[in-house]
């Protein structure tokens, strides 16, 4: 809900200017005495409600009483009198129509008739159910209309109780009937009427059930929308502005209208208002100046018929002072615009009426006349297409429109526009018929194409990085683009007219491509892992019969074995048989493979001689475990070495004595290769600090 201060500057966004007559009025009825309401049963036949206390029915020739009850109205003054009527939605079965009018007392009574038995066109003045009678402090603001919902409910508008500025502040005060919207159940014969179970009051006791809605000064006439169901109300205003309320479906429950905290968008008599309070502000409001605009809003309905197109979904309403008409509406862009498209008689139009196809009417007070409203503008504009534009630079939007009911006119777009060449945003159009006068105005917005699907999906990949990455520049349809920039990791990287060929350097890849004035942006197309290995160590071990190749830290793929740089075997496991009868130099590859990228390792060399090896059955070297130093015994030896059980030389001594001190090294099994005299020996040793 909007609170009530918004400015008012805002309330009078023209709709357009001109006073040339924009519709006609056919007579439909004549000889009638003071009408104020017009109203359409099942049949589309017409009933007109005369203040004095009848309703009649018929056409411009011939005229009979429906309902006369004169003899219990009270129409001394100006506001008193037979003010509403409403045939029930299932008037055609039940017969039940319902009446407003002020009593003896000059109190509202609201009552259900039924149709007469004997005569369809009559209704039985007998028949009455009063269903609520409301005191009326003063013999003004009775307001009188009712209707039914879509809903099904009777809704019964209450004007303040009269005076002038709501002496008692009824209209806030939610014990009172008065200044409010009512809705009640009329479907029901054990009582008067029921109380909704959804009204929004029903069940508290501080207040009356049957409330709607509150802060109503004298709403003259109230319609719903045939099309969407919205509630519109016309609220006579005090001596500044007259008001008109519109209430999305579903929306209407609890509003506060304002009157008397606010009088429009002003505020008329706060003393006992509360700030924190949230009021529903009008759609529209026009000045209380008698001879411009007018003095009393006479409320209509929203135009959803076929003969008036240049009306069709505007609210048309008037005054009953001036005798202005006017539509109004709030455009696709949210304004709210409003045209006056004629005029009668001032002190004339006392009401409007719609038929069950949507054609308007209007009462004439003084001439006690019923009109229909007929095209005097055919004028009718329709949107056949909007071009969207190719991106937020460019101004290649269009629309495509179709003019009817003219056969000269002009189009015109805000911003001066031209209609095939439009920008992104948002636009308002009028078109003027040249011989009339006529215009129609309307509204649209021009979006944004979608953007092209330049490049496939996100290309995720790998590459080597001693090695460049060989780009598929097919990933993207560059037709029509100019140039491209190439981001990477945010930072401009290349320029140029096409992709480049290769790239170096693993990270996330963006595009910029440039078209005309346009700027398209490819998030992410490319995502790029660069694969970086560390070599690993490859390592040989000999049993009597076997060599074992294994990696430092993982296994390879396949090892392949080389004779004096001759491919001697091939193993997928590592383990190949030891050459017998074969000397000189071998040594081990290990080929794996990381992603894409193919590693390698070489072993140290497996020399294989004419020396003898023995593994020695009794230890030369003690002790064993042994610590840090270990003595032997034996004479002539010429060479030392402390090897791990993989083969790699920890230690040498070259001029070994018999007591040798070892390095500091981890606990475990070693082997100490001991050279004499030509002849290798080998003896397991276990070395423990301990």
């Amino acid at each position: 809900m909007i609170a009530r201060i918004l400015k008012l500057s805002f309330l009078f966004l023209p709709f357009w200017a001109g006073a040339q007559n924009k519709i006609e009025l056919t007579p439909i009825m004549n000889g009638l005495s003071i009408p104020v309401d017009i109203v359409f049963d099942h049949n589309n036949r017409m009933y007109v409600v005369e203040k004095t206390g009848k309703i009649k029915t018929g056409d411009i020739s011939q005229q009979t009483v429906y309902l006369n009850i004169d003899d219990r109205v009270n129409s001394g003054a100006n506001e008193r009198g037979l003010l509403g009527m409403a045939f029930h939605p299932d008037y055609q079965s039940n017969g039940y129509v319902f009446v407003n009018y002020t009593g003896g007392n000059g109190q509202t009574v609201v009552s259900r008739f039924t149709r007469s038995a004997s005569d369809s066109l009559q209704a039985d003045a007998d028949s009455e159910k009063i269903l609520m009678t409301i005191a009326q402090p003063f013999n003004n603001h009775n307001a009188g209309d009712l209707n039914f919902g879509p809903d099904g409910y009777l809704y019964i508008a209450m004007g303040d109780g009269g005076s002038g500025g709501d002496p008692g502040n009824r209209s806030q005060n939610p014990k009172e009937r008065l200044g409010k919207m009512l809705r009640i159940d009329v479907n029901t014969e054990a009582t008067h009427y029921l109380i909704p179970s959804d009204n929004p009051y029903a069940g508290n006791p501080d207040t009356l059930g049957e409330i709607w809605s509150i802060g109503l000064r004298n709403p003259w006439r109230f319609s719903f929308d045939r099309a969407t169901n919205d509630l519109w109300i016309a609220d006579v205003g005090q001596r500044k502005w007259e008001e008109i309320n519109h209430i999305p479906y579903g929306l209407g429950a609890k509003l506060n209208f304002g009157w008397r905290c606010y009088e429009g968008f002003e505020k008329y008599d706060f003393s006992l208002c509360n700030s924190e309070t949230e009021f529903y502000p009008p759609i529209h409001v026009y000045a209380n100046n008698s001879g411009v605009d007018g003095c009393s809003v006479t409320g209509g309905y929203v135009y959803r018929g076929q003969q008036n197109p240049y009306l069709y979904g505007q609210y048309v309403y008037g005054d009953f002072c001036s005798g202005k008409i006017w539509r109004l509406k709030r455009d696709e862009c949210g304004a709210v615009k409003n045209e006056h498209i004629h005029t009668v008689g001032p002190q004339e139009l006392s009401s409007f009426g719609e038929d069950n196809f949507g054609e308007l009417y209007l009462a004439m007070l003084g001439e006690g006349k019923v009109y229909k409203i007929t095209p005097a503008c055919l004028l009718s504009v329709s949107i056949d297409s909007l071009r969207p534009a190719s991106c937020l630079e460019a101004s290649d939007g269009a629309i495509n429109y179709a003019v009817s009911g003219a056969s000269a006119y002009t189009f015109e777009l805000s911003n001066n526009s031209s209609p095939t060449a439009i920008s992104p945003g948002n636009y308002s159009y009028k078109v003027s018929e040249m011989s009339t006068g006529c215009i129609q105005t309307g509204c649209f917005d021009i979006g944004i194409a979608a953007i092209p699907q330049f490049c496939s999906s996100p290309v995720v990949d790998t590459f080597c990085w001693y090695q460049k990455y060989f780009l598929d520049t097919s990933i993207c349809d560059l037709t029509g683009i100019d140039s491209v920039q190439l981001y990477f990791e945010d930072k401009l990287f290349y320029t140029g007219s096409t992709l480049p060929d290769s790239l170096e350097l693993g990270g996330i890849y963006h595009l910029l491509l440039h078209s005309g004035n346009c700027v398209f942006e490819v998030d992410s197309f490319l995502v790029l892992e660069q694969i970086v290995t560390v070599p690993d160590g490859l390592y040989w071990t000999l049993t009597d019969s076997f060599i074992i190749v294994k990696g430092d830290s993982y296994d390879y793929d396949y090892y392949e074995m080389y004779h004096q740089d001759s491919l001697w075997a091939v193993s997928t496991t590592g383990i190949f048989d030891l050459p017998k009868d074969v000397l000189g130099t071998f040594y081990f590859i290990g080929y794996s493979n990381i992603g894409p990228c193919p590693i390698s390792a070489i072993s140290s060399n497996l020399v294989i001689s004419s020396v003898h090896q023995t593994l020695l059955d009794n230890p030369w070297y003690f002790p064993n475990p042994a610590s840090y130093q270990i003595e032997t015994k034996e004479t002539g030896i010429d060479k030392v070495s402390l090897l791990d059980l993989l083969g790699r030389t920890v230690f040498t001594n070259e001029q070994p004595t018999p007591s040798l001190v070892l390095p500091l090294i981890v606990d475990g099994m070693y082997l100490l290769r001991i050279e004499k005299n030509k002849h290798i020996y080998y003896q397991k040793l276990m070395l423990s600090k301990k």
